[in-house]
């Protein structure tokens, strides 16, 4: 497998590829599949060199809306596992992906200049969620 065919593979998989120095950082790691971790790692300075050719540009507004609205439901289902006392996470990691999905919704108003709901035009976050939009806070 060569560098490009590991970088459209990860992005088949929802799996997002990105420089850090000369490292990669791939995300959700919890997706990769193990063979394709030894097909990077024996790729590696190949795929280090296609991503530093790869314009960083925002992602489009409608991936930016569906993973928000799958956030919403992941924190959601965090907040309730913590309540039971089962919970399904680290704090830790629930903090930074609480930093991610606000990140995202930055991202999506200032990048893109979205408004309105993250669940459509007319449509509202849900009251008892754990985080809302801000279209829908600020009402």
């Amino acid at each position: 497998m060569n560098a490009t065919t590991i970088l459209y593979r990860l992005d088949d998989l929802g799996i997002s590829a990105d420089l850090d120095g000369e490292d990669i950082v791939l995300r959700p790691g919890s997706k990769l599949p193990l063979e394709l971790l030894t097909e990077i790692r024996a790729n590696k300075p190949e795929i280090l060199a296609k991503l530093a050719e790869i314009p960083i540009e925002p992602a489009p507004a409608t991936r930016i809306i569906v993973r928000l609205q799958r956030g919403q439901i992941w924190l959601n289902d965090v907040v309730e596992s913590f309540y039971v006392g089962a919970p399904t996470t680290t704090s830790v990691r629930f903090s930074a992906m609480t930093a991610l999905w606000d990140s995202l919704e930055q991202e999506l108003r200032e990048d893109h200049g979205y408004l309105g709901c993250i669940h459509g035009a007319g449509n509202l976050c849900p009251l008892d969620t754990f985080v809302r939009c801000d279209d829908c806070i600020k009402d």
